[in-house]
């Protein structure tokens, strides 16, 4: 699981480690969303959902250090 949020050159990667702790918070609000404590607004967990996509896609188009 550690390597999970490594890069290519083994250190840890602050962008997988954002990517994953927003979609957390994602995950969070439609839980909190779906038992009706929130609402959260649609347009905003979109944005949000699609900020944290773009952090983990990121680390696809790194270089690798050979």
């Amino acid at each position: 699981m550690k390597s999970l949020f490594n890069d290519n050159s083994g250190k840890p990667s602050s962008k997988r480690i954002n990517g994953t702790a927003l979609l957390w918070v994602v995950v969070v609000a439609f839980l909190a969303d779906g038992i009706s404590v929130y609402s959260i607004n649609e347009a905003i967990a979109t944005s949000l959902i699609f900020a944290a996509a773009a952090l983990l896609g990121i680390g696809t188009f790194e270089k690798k250090n050979n």
